[in-house]
């Protein structure tokens, strides 16, 4: 009897021991599943609250970017800041989290665009940190990852750093525009520390607020509405590529197919004008037209944001480069200063400076933007991460080299001003390298002169198409030596038909 009972005792309690294993479970699930809409409605709540508050704190941003008067003080865009943050420490689980970091982070680097302060920039570096500390799969995180480089490459100057989170980002993600921006910062950074290359001029930590010019207004058609003055050209060819070309670069093509030709002014904006009434617009559209032309006949896509005189707008100049999704921009300019005897060309891409010299100029040129100068440095501020500044770098030399060459073949003296860079607004935007050519000195009345004969003009386009191919072809000799062929036969071309 008493091994029996221990048997049914033993029974028993396996028997409830089996019981509690499945039924528990159902129960909990149960009540998990009576619960679910509770806590779907929280979680719906939560990610409504989140989101709310993410429209608030990006109305005040936007609020602020309109306000030149509210941007000259750091509170305000500190008070902006916190709403961000506010959002990533409330609501850590929502997808706005990262979005909000990510905007801490942008701020952190207008803030310091700003006021100059380093301890802004560290700030910043810590939100776009969180952002793929915290949330690897966000959306954002390779766009803060990317943002992170290029503090570490164009505001502090560590090329090291940002070459090993350019790596990251290649390695984490495989499509997309910000692995292909990530190579391409890649090959440009690499290609610098091997010494491949001409040394471009120096654009780490170029601070500044001093760009000081009069606010003017303007309105007048834009390039949309006169889409009959754009002239179209031909259809793509790759450019010539290279043997010793690393794999970044062969993932990379430099292929130059596509080019906007902006001859600078015209219309009712007559630019500079010199001793005898000769006008910039003038002078420019000429090489411009020609140019094109010339170009074409090589067999690139060519458009002219304008090709006859006509006044365009600044702000729709690098906007319809970028419509037409050009691979280089080149503004045609002519130069002015009251030192009637300085003559010479110089080449400008867009970044800080403090030289009082490329200001002026600037602000010269800029005179016809509805920009005031806090609007300018304000989007300057947001631009000068994802614009083009290495590469744009790079094109100017070889284009500046390039028409001084050309010069003293044709036996032209003039003085080589070098590569410069100032906040020209018609550059600001362009997606791709961009350079303003100051191509002489109308102010000079024998460099006026030259300006206007077709045999200086054409010395000034040798110059330009041969920097062109130089920079397509990393400055290797088939480039340089295609375009040279090219340049003779046309030359003897141009003599024969004279």
């Amino acid at each position: 009897m008493i091994g029996n009972k221990s048997i049914l005792q033993g029974t028993l309690i396996t028997t409830m021991n089996i019981y509690r294993a499945r039924i528990i479970p159902v129960i909990f699930t149960i009540g998990m599943l009576l619960l679910l809409p509770d806590m779907q409605k929280a979680v719906f709540a939560a990610t409504s609250e989140a989101k709310e508050k993410y429209r608030e704190a990006n109305a005040a941003y936007i609020k602020l970017s309109r306000d030149a008067s509210l941007r000259k003080d750091e509170t305000n865009w500190l008070k902006v800041v916190q709403k961000f943050n506010d959002i990533a420490t409330e609501y850590p689980e929502s997808s706005f989290a990262p979005k909000a970091l990510y905007m801490e982070g942008k701020l952190y680097e207008q803030i310091y665009g700003y006021f100059s302060k380093k301890h802004d920039l560290k700030s910043a570096l810590e939100a776009y940190e969180t952002v793929n500390r915290k949330y690897p799969d966000s959306t954002i995180a390779a766009d803060a990852l990317f943002r992170e480089a290029k503090v570490y490459e164009v505001r502090l100057g560590e090329k090291n750093k940002a070459i090993e989170l350019y790596h990251e980002i290649v390695k984490k993600y495989a499509t997309g525009d910000i692995p292909l921006k990530a190579r391409e910062a890649l090959n440009s950074l690499e290609k610098n520390k091997r010494g491949c290359e001409e040394k471009a001029p120096n654009v780490d930590n170029q601070e500044g607020n001093d760009l000081k010019h009069k606010e003017t207004k303007q309105s007048d058609k834009t390039l949309d509405q006169n889409e009959d003055a754009i002239t179209k050209g031909k259809d793509d060819i790759p450019s010539q590529g290279t043997s010793d070309q690393s794999s970044a670069t062969k993932r990379i093509s430099r292929k130059i197919s596509k080019i906007v030709i902006d001859p600078g002014h015209g219309g009712r904006d007559p630019g500079a004008v010199g001793p005898h009434g000769e006008k910039e617009k003038d002078i420019t559209l000429a090489i411009g037209i020609t140019l094109a032309k010339r170009l074409r006949a090589e067999g690139f896509e060519v458009f002219l944001t304008r090709d006859e005189d006509i006044f365009i707008p600044l702000e729709e100049r690098t906007s319809f480069a970028n419509k037409k999704k050009a691979d280089l921009f080149i503004s045609i300019h002519v130069n002015s200063n009251p030192n009637k005897s300085l003559d010479g060309v110089e080449t400008y891409f867009l970044n800080m400076t403090k030289d009082a010299y490329a200001i002026q100029v600037a602000a010269t040129e800029n005179e016809t933007t509805t920009k005031s100068l806090s609007d300018l440095q304000f989007i300057i501020n947001d631009l000068m991460l994802n614009s083009k500044i290495n590469e744009s770098s790079k094109f100017a030399t070889y284009v500046q080299n390039s028409i001084i060459s050309s010069h003293k073949k044709s036996d032209h003296t003039c003085q080589n001003h070098g590569v410069k860079q100032a906040l020209f607004y018609v550059l600001v935007g362009a997606q791709m390298p961009a350079i303003l050519i100051e191509t002489g000195f109308i102010t000079n009345p024998t460099e006026s002169k030259l300006l206007q004969k077709e045999t200086y003009q054409n010395s000034i386009i040798d110059g330009i198409i041969h920097g062109i191919h130089a920079y397509a072809n990393n400055g290797t000799g088939s480039g340089v030596n295609a375009v040279r062929s090219n340049h003779s036969s046309m030359k003897k071309k141009r003599s024969a038909n004279e």
